[in-house]
């Protein structure tokens, strides 16, 4: 899961058609970073869901970290001339493939939320050891 960080203060400072320029170029930088046969799609608002074919954490954290520096590393243009600079929060899960994805999503959500209190700007690992517990995500049924 990514989150654009702070996007309603850009959206709010700039204008809509400025927030709307944000996310169409953030989804395309994810799109370009994670390469084909990966999947990218907005989850809504300011989110966006990543799936990657292929899993291990540290395949899984390099990804993650080069889809922050895609993002993040360039400034993006507005329609008006101008351009912001964005950060985005990344929380990271791996998934077997016997996995629900209501299961996926809600362990990806919980590492976004510790990204984003831990100050943003940053990936966050899901972890199931160290999740809180009202963080933790659902058991499966």
């Amino acid at each position: 899961m990514i989150d654009v960080d702070l996007f309603k203060q850009a959206n709010d400072s700039f204008g809509h058609a400025a927030g709307d320029a944000v996310i169409i170029e953030v989804a395309r930088r994810i799109a370009a970073a994670i390469g084909p046969g990966n999947y990218c799609g907005r989850w809504g608002g300011d989110e966006f869901i990543v799936l990657l074919s292929e899993g291990a954490t540290n395949r899984l954290q390099a990804g993650a970290y080069a889809v922050m520096a895609a993002v993040c590393d360039t400034p993006i243009a507005l329609p008006d001339g101008k351009s912001i600079s964005v950060t985005i929060s990344v929380g990271a899960c791996l998934v077997e493939p016997d996995e629900a994805i209501e299961h996926a999503t809600d362990m990806a959500d919980t590492a976004l939320y510790m990204a984003k209190g831990e100050g943003r700007s940053r990936v966050v690992m899901f972890d199931p050891n160290t999740a809180l517990p009202q963080f933790a995500p659902k058991t499966r049924a």
